[in-house]
């Protein structure tokens, strides 16, 4: 009898554990299809704003009413160019010359995912360096000027933000992992905290190289102390608390799951790309309202450079309400919305390698 009721109380404490094991993992994990959005609308026939004087557009962001333009070709001698949305004749500032000299960038990105914030981030790859600068400074001094600066980790993903937490520490995408334990690199998480003040270490190199086939979108949210990160080739939006703890993952619409394959090659490691002939893209951009986040959304299995297929545009809150999903009628690389969120603003290409155009779609 004794050992029975051991048995019993035994077997009480494993269901119970097990309940609250999946009650919890429930209650991070949420699942959504394009129906759960409270609005759907389509969105065709942007209004194309040009500018006679640009030669070498990569990509446009807006801030207020200003707007910058970032250009990485090879002809180019600035970086950046301002315009005043109010006249696109002509730009009120060309920024940032490229070169090596120490007021030179060898090459920009621009992180520009707040109209209202006059502060923003570019970042160098060639020198992984990140400049926060000003909008506001720059109009007032003419020129690039940066109120913050730091070496980032070798580490980090090339295609993904790098999010700065505060003074002292920000967050990056470890280009090393891969949640696939076929080719998993032995990386627990693939964001991790690092500080600006840090020696930078060449990275040792690792089994398998897997860059082509995962890296995010990543903000930090300062009202909530929570940071996003939106996978670039899942449909998988992940939370985090400031420590990195995974808070909730929200999961749609389109369940992709992409399949990997090796890769062929000469060299110390071993290339992971997808398998089966498919490429994966999920989301592609952000930007950041008072109430609202929009994300570009692609969901394309079959992604292809030279045939960019039109998007989506996914307006959330802050705790992940689907508030209306947009489709458009041509693929956006960039995009912003205006403070009052009439109007929807981006970088469109047919293919990578085509001459980019800003465009303005009405949103209300």
């Amino acid at each position: 009898m004794k050992a029975n009721i051991i048995f019993f109380y035994l077997l009480m404490i494993a269901v119970l554990s097990s309940c609250h094991s999946n009650s919890s993992k429930g209650d991070t994990i949420s699942h959504f299809t394009y129906s759960d959005f409270k609005e759907e609308r389509q969105l065709n026939n942007p209004q194309e704003l040009t500018m006679d004087s640009l030669l070498y557009p990569a990509s446009f962001y807006l801030m207020r009413d200003t707007l910058i333009v970032v250009n990485n070709q090879p002809e180019c001698e600035y970086l950046m160019e301002i315009y005043s949305l109010n006249n696109l004749n002509k730009p009120l500032l060309q920024i940032a010359p490229k070169g090596s000299g120490p007021n030179d960038l060898v090459s920009c990105i621009c992180f520009i995912h707040d109209n209202e914030n006059a502060v923003f981030d570019v970042q160098s790859p060639a020198t992984n360096t990140l400049y926060r600068t000003n909008i506001d400074t720059i109009l007032k001094n003419k020129k690039f000027c940066a109120i913050d600066k730091f070496q980032y980790t070798s580490l980090a993903h090339t295609q993904s933000d790098i999010c700065s937490l505060n003074e002292d520490s920000y967050v990056a995408y470890n280009i090393w992992y891969i949640d696939d334990s076929t080719y998993s690199n032995g990386i627990a998480t693939p964001l991790q905290k690092y500080f600006k003040k840090a020696t930078i270490e060449a990275p040792a190199l690792l089994n398998n190289f897997v860059a082509p086939v995962n890296g995010a979108r990543i903000f930090y949210n300062s009202q909530k102390n929570e940071i996003w990160s939106m996978d670039l080739h899942k449909d998988r939006i992940h939370i985090y608390d400031d420590s990195l703890r995974l808070v909730k993952e929200i999961i749609g619409p389109d369940n992709l799951e992409p399949k990997y394959t090796e890769v062929k090659s000469n060299a110390p490691f071993t290339f992971i790309n997808f398998a089966n002939d498919e490429s994966y893209m999920a989301y592609i951009d952000y930007c950041l309202t008072e109430n609202h986040i929009y994300l570009i959304y692609s969901g394309d299995s079959h992604y292809s450079p030279e045939d960019l297929q039109p998007v989506d545009v996914f307006k959330l809150k802050y705790d992940g309400t689907l508030e209306c999903v947009y489709h458009l009628d041509r693929h956006l690389l960039t995009i912003s919305v205006d403070s009052k969120e009439e109007y929807l603003y981006g970088t469109a290409k047919k293919s990578l390698n085509d001459y980019a155009s800003f465009v303005r779609y009405k949103l209300q």
